[in-house]
């Protein structure tokens, strides 16, 4: 009975030796795991919201310009439906010859009206390279903040695979011994 009892204490030491030894090595992966995410959540903090902000920021004035583009269209499209009306009343004027008085004032109001026209003509294609601007400029923010997003994501990626391991690692020679 004494043999079979140190056999059993022997074994039990061992295992208790192996316990502890994974319990040790896992506690120690836990403590790098933390000080990693503490340190991934400084960089996320300070490298990311840079980066965020100014695509925000890009992203507003590109969401502006189409409305301002939108505006400048309808404007645009209003005064080419004035001009037009104007030009069939002055047609219309013009075959009543007792409306002479009628239709100089009209052909007045028709060259202001032209002008007004190519004034928002002006204005449009200034709202549409503008909007284009905005888009070019959103872009740009975006690809920059993906690519620093996507490099942040791959190292991180790498970190948690080498915890991963090192965690498998510890399984395994603990299975060894």
């Amino acid at each position: 009975v004494y043999p079979v009892w140190l056999v059993f204490l022997q074994t039990l030491d061992q295992v208790c030796i192996s316990s502890e030894r994974q319990v040790t090595s896992l506690t120690d992966i836990w403590k790098q795991i933390s000080e990693y995410s503490n340190r991934q959540d400084d960089k996320m903090k300070s490298n990311i919201k840079g980066d965020i902000d100014t695509a925000h920021k890009s992203l507003i004035l590109y969401r502006n310009s189409i409305t301002l583009a939108k505006k400048s269209r309808k404007s645009y499209r209003q005064s080419c439906v004035d001009l037009a009306e104007q030009e069939s009343e002055l047609e219309r004027l013009r075959t009543d010859p007792t409306k002479t008085k009628d239709v100089e004032k009209l052909e007045s109001k028709l060259k202001k009206s032209n002008t007004h026209m190519d004034h928002m003509k002006t204005e449009h294609q200034k709202a549409i390279q503008s909007h284009t601007n905005a888009w070019k400029d959103f872009e740009e923010k975006m690809i920059v903040a993906c690519k620093k997003f996507q490099s942040i994501e791959e190292e991180h990626l790498t970190h948690m695979r080498q915890f991963l391991l090192k965690v498998a690692e510890s399984h395994v020679n603990n299975e060894l011994t």
